[in-house]
Protein backbone atom coordinates (compact mmCIF):
# COMPACT_ATOMS: atom_id res chain seq x y z
CA UNK A 1 0.00 0.00 0.00
CA UNK A 2 1.85 3.09 -1.21
CA UNK A 3 0.67 6.64 -0.82
CA UNK A 4 -2.18 6.81 -3.32
CA UNK A 5 -3.35 10.16 -2.00
CA UNK A 6 0.00 11.81 -2.66
CA UNK A 7 0.12 10.31 -6.17
CA UNK A 8 -3.40 11.58 -6.92
CA UNK A 9 -2.54 15.07 -5.68
CA UNK A 10 0.62 15.16 -7.83
CA UNK A 11 -1.28 14.01 -10.92
CA UNK A 12 -4.02 16.56 -10.33
CA UNK A 13 -1.38 19.28 -10.04
CA UNK A 14 0.23 18.15 -13.31
CA UNK A 15 -3.16 18.13 -15.00
CA UNK A 16 -3.91 21.64 -13.74
CA UNK A 17 -0.53 22.93 -14.98
CA UNK A 18 -1.05 21.40 -18.43
CA UNK A 19 -4.53 22.90 -18.66
CA UNK A 20 -2.97 26.30 -17.91
CA UNK A 21 -0.44 25.69 -20.70
CA UNK A 22 -3.24 24.70 -23.11
CA UNK A 23 -5.11 27.89 -22.24
CA UNK A 24 -1.99 29.92 -23.02
CA UNK A 25 -1.57 28.10 -26.35
CA UNK A 26 -5.21 28.76 -27.24
CA UNK A 27 -4.80 32.47 -26.48
CA UNK A 28 -1.62 32.67 -28.62
CA UNK A 29 -3.28 30.67 -31.41
CA UNK A 30 -6.30 32.98 -31.33
CA UNK A 31 -4.10 36.06 -31.67
CA UNK A 32 -2.20 34.48 -34.60
CA UNK A 33 -5.41 33.50 -36.37
CA UNK A 34 -6.71 37.07 -36.05
CA UNK A 35 -3.45 38.35 -37.50
CA UNK A 36 -3.62 35.76 -40.33
CA UNK A 37 -7.14 36.87 -41.20
CA UNK A 38 -6.11 40.52 -41.32
CA UNK A 39 -3.10 39.74 -43.55
CA UNK A 40 -5.18 37.57 -45.88
CA UNK A 41 -7.67 40.43 -46.34
CA UNK A 42 -4.88 42.92 -47.04
CA UNK A 43 -3.17 40.60 -49.55
CA UNK A 44 -6.49 39.84 -51.20
CA UNK A 45 -7.09 43.59 -51.76
CA UNK A 46 -3.58 44.00 -53.13
CA UNK A 47 -4.15 41.11 -55.56
CA UNK A 48 -7.20 42.90 -56.94
CA UNK A 49 -5.02 45.92 -57.73
CA UNK A 50 -3.31 44.82 -61.00
CA UNK A 51 -0.92 47.77 -61.07
CA UNK A 52 1.36 47.94 -58.00
CA UNK A 53 4.24 50.22 -57.37
CA UNK A 54 7.63 48.84 -56.44
CA UNK A 55 7.09 49.63 -52.76
CA UNK A 56 3.61 48.02 -52.85
CA UNK A 57 5.07 44.87 -54.40
CA UNK A 58 7.74 44.76 -51.70
CA UNK A 59 5.06 45.32 -49.04
CA UNK A 60 2.98 42.53 -50.53
CA UNK A 61 5.95 40.13 -50.56
CA UNK A 62 6.70 40.97 -46.91
CA UNK A 63 3.12 40.31 -45.88
CA UNK A 64 3.08 37.02 -47.81
CA UNK A 65 6.30 35.91 -46.01
CA UNK A 66 4.85 36.90 -42.63
CA UNK A 67 1.63 35.08 -43.47
CA UNK A 68 3.54 31.90 -44.29
CA UNK A 69 5.42 32.27 -41.01
CA UNK A 70 2.13 32.66 -39.14
CA UNK A 71 0.75 29.58 -40.90
CA UNK A 72 3.77 27.64 -39.70
CA UNK A 73 3.42 28.97 -36.14
CA UNK A 74 -0.26 28.02 -36.13
CA UNK A 75 0.56 24.49 -37.32
CA UNK A 76 3.21 24.18 -34.59
CA UNK A 77 0.67 25.31 -32.02
CA UNK A 78 -1.79 22.70 -33.31
CA UNK A 79 0.87 20.04 -32.83
CA UNK A 80 1.61 21.36 -29.33
CA UNK A 81 -2.08 21.36 -28.46
CA UNK A 82 -2.46 17.76 -29.57
CA UNK A 83 0.54 16.74 -27.49
CA UNK A 84 -0.87 18.52 -24.43
CA UNK A 85 -4.25 16.86 -24.95
CA UNK A 86 -2.53 13.47 -25.13
CA UNK A 87 -0.76 14.28 -21.86
CA UNK A 88 -4.10 15.19 -20.29
CA UNK A 89 -5.60 11.89 -21.47
CA UNK A 90 -2.66 9.93 -20.03
CA UNK A 91 -2.91 11.77 -16.71
CA UNK A 92 -6.66 11.15 -16.57
CA UNK A 93 -5.99 7.43 -17.14
CA UNK A 94 -3.39 7.47 -14.35
CA UNK A 95 -5.80 9.39 -12.09
CA UNK A 96 -8.51 6.85 -12.73
CA UNK A 97 -6.12 4.02 -11.82
CA UNK A 98 -4.90 5.86 -8.71
CA UNK A 99 -8.45 6.55 -7.53
CA UNK A 100 -9.36 2.92 -8.16
CA UNK A 101 -6.33 1.84 -6.17
CA UNK A 102 -7.22 4.20 -3.31
CA UNK A 103 -10.79 2.89 -3.27
CA UNK A 104 -9.41 -0.64 -3.25
CA UNK A 105 -7.09 0.29 -0.39
CA UNK A 106 -9.98 1.72 1.60
CA UNK A 107 -12.10 -1.34 0.85
CA UNK A 108 -9.24 -3.63 1.90
CA UNK A 109 -8.80 -1.70 5.14
CA UNK A 110 -12.55 -1.91 5.72
CA UNK A 111 -12.39 -5.66 5.21
CA UNK A 112 -9.49 -5.88 7.67
CA UNK A 113 -11.41 -3.86 10.27
CA UNK A 114 -14.38 -6.22 9.90
CA UNK A 115 -11.98 -9.13 10.22
CA UNK A 116 -10.39 -7.95 13.47
CA UNK A 117 -13.81 -7.11 14.97
CA UNK A 118 -14.83 -10.76 14.46
CA UNK A 119 -11.52 -12.20 15.71
CA UNK A 120 -12.22 -13.30 19.28
CA UNK A 121 -8.67 -14.60 19.81
CA UNK A 122 -7.28 -11.22 18.76
CA UNK A 123 -9.67 -9.48 21.17
CA UNK A 124 -8.58 -11.82 23.96
CA UNK A 125 -4.91 -10.99 23.30
CA UNK A 126 -5.61 -7.26 23.47
CA UNK A 127 -7.69 -7.71 26.65
CA UNK A 128 -4.74 -9.56 28.18
CA UNK A 129 -2.48 -6.73 27.03
CA UNK A 130 -4.75 -4.24 28.83
CA UNK A 131 -4.88 -6.39 31.93
CA UNK A 132 -1.11 -6.87 32.10
CA UNK A 133 0.38 -3.64 30.76
CA UNK A 134 -2.18 -0.91 30.06
CA UNK A 135 -4.35 -1.28 33.18
CA UNK A 136 -5.94 2.10 33.99
CA UNK A 137 -3.57 4.23 31.90
CA UNK A 138 -5.98 4.54 28.97
CA UNK A 139 -8.55 6.21 31.22
CA UNK A 140 -6.34 9.29 31.03
CA UNK A 141 -7.20 11.72 28.23
CA UNK A 142 -3.48 12.49 27.93
CA UNK A 143 -2.67 8.82 27.39
CA UNK A 144 -5.52 8.37 24.90
CA UNK A 145 -4.48 11.44 22.89
CA UNK A 146 -0.73 10.72 22.99
CA UNK A 147 -1.19 7.16 21.78
CA UNK A 148 -3.48 8.35 18.98
CA UNK A 149 -0.88 10.90 17.86
CA UNK A 150 1.91 8.31 18.10
CA UNK A 151 0.04 5.86 15.85
CA UNK A 152 -1.58 8.31 13.42
CA UNK A 153 0.37 11.56 13.02
CA UNK A 154 2.98 10.30 10.53
CA UNK A 155 0.76 7.64 8.99
CA UNK A 156 0.22 8.31 5.25
CA UNK A 157 -3.02 6.27 5.30
CA UNK A 158 -4.58 8.48 7.99
CA UNK A 159 -5.90 11.24 5.71
CA UNK A 160 -7.43 8.75 3.27
CA UNK A 161 -9.48 6.75 5.77
CA UNK A 162 -10.12 9.09 8.71
CA UNK A 163 -13.65 9.83 7.51
CA UNK A 164 -14.40 6.13 6.89
CA UNK A 165 -13.58 5.20 10.50
CA UNK A 166 -14.53 8.07 12.87
CA UNK A 167 -12.51 6.65 15.77
CA UNK A 168 -9.37 7.23 13.67
CA UNK A 169 -10.35 10.89 13.57
CA UNK A 170 -11.14 11.03 17.30
CA UNK A 171 -7.90 12.78 18.32
CA UNK A 172 -6.24 15.94 17.07
CA UNK A 173 -2.88 14.92 15.60
CA UNK A 174 -1.57 18.49 15.30
CA UNK A 175 0.20 18.44 18.66
CA UNK A 176 3.21 16.39 19.79
CA UNK A 177 2.71 13.19 21.80
CA UNK A 178 4.36 12.84 25.19
CA UNK A 179 6.47 9.71 25.73
CA UNK A 180 5.42 9.40 29.36
CA UNK A 181 1.83 8.69 28.28
CA UNK A 182 2.64 6.01 25.68
CA UNK A 183 1.46 2.60 26.90
CA UNK A 184 4.18 -0.06 27.30
CA UNK A 185 5.08 -2.44 24.47
CA UNK A 186 2.78 -0.80 21.93
CA UNK A 187 5.28 -1.48 19.11
CA UNK A 188 5.11 -5.20 19.89
CA UNK A 189 1.31 -5.07 19.62
CA UNK A 190 1.65 -3.36 16.22
CA UNK A 191 3.99 -6.13 15.12
CA UNK A 192 1.55 -8.72 16.44
CA UNK A 193 -1.30 -7.09 14.49
CA UNK A 194 0.85 -7.07 11.34
CA UNK A 195 1.52 -10.79 11.61
CA UNK A 196 -2.03 -11.63 12.69
CA UNK A 197 -3.61 -9.98 9.65
CA UNK A 198 -0.70 -10.95 7.34
CA UNK A 199 -0.48 -7.53 5.72
CA UNK A 200 3.23 -6.75 6.12
CA UNK A 201 2.47 -3.03 6.17
CA UNK A 202 3.29 -1.16 9.35
CA UNK A 203 1.08 1.86 8.66
CA UNK A 204 -1.96 -0.33 8.10
CA UNK A 205 -1.09 -2.29 11.26
CA UNK A 206 -0.88 0.99 13.22
CA UNK A 207 -4.38 2.00 12.12
CA UNK A 208 -5.80 -1.42 12.95
CA UNK A 209 -4.03 -1.43 16.33
CA UNK A 210 -5.58 1.95 17.20
CA UNK A 211 -9.05 0.76 16.19
CA UNK A 212 -8.69 -2.47 18.19
CA UNK A 213 -7.34 -0.68 21.28
CA UNK A 214 -10.27 1.77 21.23
CA UNK A 215 -12.76 -1.11 20.91
CA UNK A 216 -11.12 -3.25 23.59
CA UNK A 217 -10.92 -0.28 25.97
CA UNK A 218 -14.74 -0.13 25.96
CA UNK A 219 -14.97 -3.84 26.81
CA UNK A 220 -12.19 -3.77 29.40
CA UNK A 221 -13.22 -0.70 31.39
CA UNK A 222 -16.97 -1.27 31.17
CA UNK A 223 -16.45 -4.77 32.56
CA UNK A 224 -14.15 -3.38 35.26
CA UNK A 225 -16.85 -0.89 36.29
CA UNK A 226 -19.58 -3.53 36.22
CA UNK A 227 -17.62 -5.92 38.45
CA UNK A 228 -16.48 -3.22 40.89
CA UNK A 229 -19.36 -0.76 41.05
CA UNK A 230 -22.52 -2.15 39.44
CA UNK A 231 -24.06 -2.88 42.83
CA UNK A 232 -23.61 0.74 43.89
CA UNK A 233 -25.04 2.23 40.70
CA UNK A 234 -27.84 -0.29 40.27
CA UNK A 235 -29.67 -1.22 37.08
CA UNK A 236 -29.66 1.58 34.50
CA UNK A 237 -30.79 -0.38 31.42
CA UNK A 238 -34.05 1.57 31.03
CA UNK A 239 -32.58 5.02 31.78
CA UNK A 240 -31.52 7.63 29.26
CA UNK A 241 -28.09 9.27 29.39
CA UNK A 242 -29.10 12.18 31.64
CA UNK A 243 -30.87 9.82 34.05
CA UNK A 244 -27.83 7.53 34.15
CA UNK A 245 -25.52 10.43 34.99
CA UNK A 246 -27.90 11.72 37.66
CA UNK A 247 -28.06 8.26 39.26
CA UNK A 248 -24.27 8.10 39.21
CA UNK A 249 -24.10 11.45 40.98
CA UNK A 250 -26.58 10.27 43.59
CA UNK A 251 -24.37 7.27 44.42
CA UNK A 252 -22.68 9.05 47.30
CA UNK A 253 -19.43 7.12 47.43
CA UNK A 254 -18.31 8.03 43.89
CA UNK A 255 -18.19 11.82 44.32
CA UNK A 256 -15.76 13.40 41.79
CA UNK A 257 -13.42 10.43 41.42
CA UNK A 258 -12.01 10.92 37.91
CA UNK A 259 -10.93 7.33 37.51
CA UNK A 260 -14.31 5.83 38.41
CA UNK A 261 -16.07 8.50 36.37
CA UNK A 262 -14.01 7.68 33.27
CA UNK A 263 -14.75 3.97 33.69
CA UNK A 264 -18.44 4.84 33.99
CA UNK A 265 -18.22 6.68 30.65
CA UNK A 266 -16.91 3.50 29.03
CA UNK A 267 -19.69 1.58 30.79
CA UNK A 268 -22.28 3.94 29.30
CA UNK A 269 -20.67 3.48 25.88
CA UNK A 270 -21.01 -0.28 26.20
CA UNK A 271 -24.72 0.16 27.02
CA UNK A 272 -25.19 2.48 23.98
CA UNK A 273 -26.37 5.36 26.14
CA UNK A 274 -24.67 7.87 23.85
CA UNK A 275 -25.76 8.51 20.26
CA UNK A 276 -24.41 5.90 17.83
CA UNK A 277 -22.35 8.51 15.95
CA UNK A 278 -20.79 9.77 19.19
CA UNK A 279 -19.81 6.24 20.22
CA UNK A 280 -18.16 5.73 16.83
CA UNK A 281 -16.21 8.94 17.34
CA UNK A 282 -14.72 7.39 20.45
CA UNK A 283 -14.09 7.88 24.12
CA UNK A 284 -13.02 11.55 24.08
CA UNK A 285 -16.19 12.57 22.26
CA UNK A 286 -18.38 10.72 24.78
CA UNK A 287 -16.31 12.07 27.67
CA UNK A 288 -16.90 15.63 26.50
CA UNK A 289 -20.66 15.02 26.28
CA UNK A 290 -20.71 13.33 29.71
CA UNK A 291 -18.79 16.16 31.39
CA UNK A 292 -21.08 18.79 29.90
CA UNK A 293 -24.19 17.03 31.26
CA UNK A 294 -22.48 16.24 34.57
CA UNK A 295 -21.48 19.87 35.07
CA UNK A 296 -25.01 21.07 34.35
CA UNK A 297 -26.64 18.52 36.69
CA UNK A 298 -24.11 19.22 39.43
CA UNK A 299 -24.76 22.95 39.21
CA UNK A 300 -28.51 22.34 39.46
CA UNK A 301 -27.97 20.03 42.46
CA UNK A 302 -25.78 22.55 44.28
CA UNK A 303 -28.34 25.27 43.67
CA UNK A 304 -31.19 23.10 45.00
CA UNK A 305 -29.15 22.18 48.08
CA UNK A 306 -28.43 25.84 48.71
CA UNK A 307 -32.11 26.81 48.46
CA UNK A 308 -33.03 23.86 50.68
CA UNK A 309 -30.54 25.00 53.32
CA UNK A 310 -32.29 28.39 53.46
CA UNK A 311 -35.76 26.99 53.92
CA UNK A 312 -35.28 24.60 56.86
CA UNK A 313 -37.65 24.73 59.86
CA UNK A 314 -35.88 26.75 62.50
CA UNK A 315 -37.88 24.97 65.24
CA UNK A 316 -36.24 21.68 64.39
CA UNK A 317 -33.35 20.71 66.58
CA UNK A 318 -30.67 20.54 63.88
CA UNK A 319 -27.04 20.03 64.88
CA UNK A 320 -24.68 22.10 62.75
CA UNK A 321 -21.05 21.20 62.02
CA UNK A 322 -18.18 22.80 60.17
CA UNK A 323 -14.86 21.30 59.12
CA UNK A 324 -13.28 23.28 61.97
CA UNK A 325 -15.51 21.41 64.44
CA UNK A 326 -14.32 18.13 62.96
CA UNK A 327 -10.67 19.10 63.39
CA UNK A 328 -11.25 19.35 67.15
CA UNK A 329 -12.81 15.87 67.47
CA UNK A 330 -11.14 12.88 69.03
CA UNK A 331 -10.78 9.68 67.02
CA UNK A 332 -13.87 8.14 68.66
CA UNK A 333 -15.93 11.29 68.16
CA UNK A 334 -14.94 11.38 64.52
CA UNK A 335 -16.05 7.76 64.03
CA UNK A 336 -19.47 8.58 65.51
CA UNK A 337 -19.67 11.70 63.35
CA UNK A 338 -18.91 9.70 60.18
CA UNK A 339 -21.67 7.27 61.17
CA UNK A 340 -24.10 10.19 61.52
CA UNK A 341 -22.96 11.60 58.19
CA UNK A 342 -23.77 8.37 56.38
CA UNK A 343 -27.12 8.14 58.21
CA UNK A 344 -28.04 11.51 56.71
CA UNK A 345 -27.26 10.03 53.30
CA UNK A 346 -29.80 7.27 53.93
CA UNK A 347 -27.50 4.51 55.16
CA UNK A 348 -28.03 2.24 58.12
CA UNK A 349 -24.84 2.54 60.15
CA UNK A 350 -23.05 0.69 62.93
CA UNK A 351 -19.96 2.05 64.69
CA UNK A 352 -17.71 -0.90 65.50
CA UNK A 353 -16.03 -1.32 68.86
CA UNK A 354 -12.99 0.86 69.41
CA UNK A 355 -10.56 -2.02 70.02
CA UNK A 356 -10.16 -4.98 67.71
CA UNK A 357 -12.18 -3.29 64.97
CA UNK A 358 -10.18 -5.13 62.25
CA UNK A 359 -9.60 -1.90 60.30
CA UNK A 360 -13.29 -0.93 60.00
CA UNK A 361 -14.69 1.87 62.19
CA UNK A 362 -18.16 2.21 60.64
CA UNK A 363 -20.32 -0.18 58.62
CA UNK A 364 -22.84 1.58 56.38
CA UNK A 365 -25.48 -0.27 54.34
CA UNK A 366 -27.96 0.98 51.72
CA UNK A 367 -29.71 -0.71 48.80
CA UNK A 368 -28.02 -4.00 49.63
CA UNK A 369 -24.53 -2.45 49.43
CA UNK A 370 -22.44 -2.91 52.55
CA UNK A 371 -19.57 -0.42 52.96
CA UNK A 372 -16.69 -0.77 55.40
CA UNK A 373 -15.45 2.68 56.46
CA UNK A 374 -12.24 3.64 58.22
CA UNK A 375 -12.38 7.10 59.84
CA UNK A 376 -9.07 8.96 60.22
CA UNK A 377 -9.16 12.26 62.12
CA UNK A 378 -5.52 13.23 61.57
CA UNK A 379 -3.37 16.32 61.77
CA UNK A 380 -1.07 14.74 59.16
CA UNK A 381 -1.68 13.15 55.77
CA UNK A 382 -3.03 9.60 55.64
CA UNK A 383 -0.57 6.95 54.45
CA UNK A 384 -0.70 3.47 52.87
CA UNK A 385 -1.37 1.71 56.16
CA UNK A 386 -4.96 3.02 56.30
CA UNK A 387 -5.66 1.56 52.86
CA UNK A 388 -4.12 -1.78 53.81
CA UNK A 389 -6.19 -1.94 57.00
CA UNK A 390 -9.54 -1.14 55.39
CA UNK A 391 -8.93 -3.61 52.53
CA UNK A 392 -8.27 -6.34 55.08
CA UNK A 393 -11.26 -5.23 57.16
CA UNK A 394 -13.91 -5.46 54.43
CA UNK A 395 -13.11 -9.14 54.01
CA UNK A 396 -13.54 -9.73 57.76
CA UNK A 397 -16.87 -7.85 57.88
CA UNK A 398 -18.04 -9.20 54.49
CA UNK A 399 -18.42 -5.71 53.00
CA UNK A 400 -18.80 -4.87 49.31
CA UNK A 401 -16.83 -1.65 49.29
CA UNK A 402 -13.98 -0.05 51.26
CA UNK A 403 -13.99 3.67 52.10
CA UNK A 404 -11.49 5.79 54.00
CA UNK A 405 -12.73 9.17 55.32
CA UNK A 406 -10.33 11.77 56.70
CA UNK A 407 -10.32 15.43 57.72
CA UNK A 408 -6.89 15.67 56.06
CA UNK A 409 -5.46 14.48 52.73
CA UNK A 410 -3.87 11.29 51.38
CA UNK A 411 -0.29 10.73 50.32
CA UNK A 412 0.25 10.01 46.62
CA UNK A 413 1.27 6.42 47.39
CA UNK A 414 -1.94 5.94 49.42
CA UNK A 415 -3.98 7.21 46.45
CA UNK A 416 -2.15 4.80 44.10
CA UNK A 417 -2.77 1.88 46.45
CA UNK A 418 -6.44 2.81 46.84
CA UNK A 419 -6.87 2.98 43.07
CA UNK A 420 -5.28 -0.42 42.70
CA UNK A 421 -7.66 -1.92 45.29
CA UNK A 422 -10.85 -0.08 44.33
CA UNK A 423 -10.93 1.77 47.65
CA UNK A 424 -12.91 5.01 47.75
CA UNK A 425 -11.12 7.97 49.37
CA UNK A 426 -12.85 10.93 50.97
CA UNK A 427 -10.35 13.66 51.73
CA UNK A 428 -10.83 17.00 53.47
CA UNK A 429 -12.41 18.64 50.41
CA UNK A 430 -14.94 15.85 49.99
CA UNK A 431 -15.76 15.82 53.71
CA UNK A 432 -16.19 19.59 53.76
CA UNK A 433 -18.59 19.42 50.82
CA UNK A 434 -20.67 16.68 52.47
CA UNK A 435 -20.87 18.68 55.71
CA UNK A 436 -22.09 21.71 53.76
CA UNK A 437 -24.67 19.57 51.93
CA UNK A 438 -26.01 17.65 54.92
CA UNK A 439 -25.63 19.79 58.06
Amino acid sequence: MHNCKQEIEELQLQKSNIRDEIETVFQTKNMIEIEIKDLEEIIDRMNKNKVLSTSQRRSKEGRINKLESLYQQNENLDVKLNLKKEQINKIEDLLFEAVQEENKLRQNLGDMVNKIKKDRDLERMFLNYFNKYVKKRFLSSECYTSLGIYLLKFNSLYEKVKHDFPVINSVSIDSIYEDEYIVPHIDKMIEFMNKRISIQNKECAELLTWIEICDVAVSYYSNYFYVSYEKQIGNIDDLNLNECILKYMQSDIFYDNDEIQNMFIYYLMSLNKFEEGDIKRGYLCCKQIFESIYKKLKSESEYNNFISSLSFNEKENNTSYTIDDVDLMTGSEFEIFVGELFKKMGYKTIVTKATGDQGIDVIAEKNGIRCGIQAKCYSNTVTNSAIQEVVAGISFYKCDKAIVVTNNYFTSSAIDLANANGTVLWDRDMLKQKIMDLF
